[in-house]
């Protein structure tokens, strides 16, 4: 495998080469810079979908829970940032609501992104496991694992990969097979043409 290669695979168990409280502080950043600018630009411009970068970052480089913190604390910033630019409201359980509104969305913003991070680390793990150089018996073509065990090639590919193995013959194993099972059948000769009355 080449340098390249090894550290893309490498990148896929580890997502970011700084620390994880480096990048929590940065998340933490992030949500005081969109809550600084949210004060700037008033209440009536909504900068909620903002909020998610910071808690997509903590959910890629520090986890899911270290997100659902940065989720909750992007949503105290929020309501700072909306009570200090002096939005009055007309009932006070509005406030309450869109703050449990927004966070909501960010808590779904989070565990939508720790899936996909998920998916994306398994997609890549299957992937490795099918590169490289298998060891392939050349008599019965069964494959040996990482385990020292081996498998049929159908069970392996299927333990490793989301490819449905699916018994079928090629041209040539057809017309090899079709000829063995006439060839007793037929007379040393071959065919004849002429016909018996």
């Amino acid at each position: 495998m080449s340098e390249m290669e090894e550290t893309k695979v490498r990148g896929v168990d580890e997502p970011s080469r700084v620390s994880k409280p480096v990048m929590f502080a940065a998340s933490l950043v992030g949500v005081a810079l969109i809550g600084f600018v949210d004060y700037l630009t008033g209440y009536e411009v909504s900068l909620s979908v903002f909020y998610t970068a910071p808690v997509i970052v903590a959910v890629w480089c520090c986890g899911l829970w270290p997100s659902v913190l940065i989720a909750m604390l992007s949503v105290v910033t929020w309501r700072i940032a909306d009570a200090a630019a002096g939005h009055v409201y007309t009932v006070p359980i509005i406030p309450l609501w869109n703050s449990f509104v927004r966070f909501t969305f960010l808590l779904l913003t989070a565990y939508g992104a720790s899936a996909a991070k998920f998916q994306i680390q398994q997609g890549k793990a299957r992937l490795k496991a099918l590169e490289g150089r298998l060891p392939i018996c050349t008599c019965c073509k069964r494959i040996c694992d990482a385990e020292g065990y081996w498998a049929e090639i159908e069970v392996y590919l299927s333990e490793h990969s989301s490819a449905e193995p699916k018994s079928k013959l090629c041209p040539d194993c057809a017309r090899r097979l079709h000829i063995q099972q006439i060839s007793p059948v037929m007379p040393a000769g071959g065919p004849s043409n002429r016909r018996t009355v």
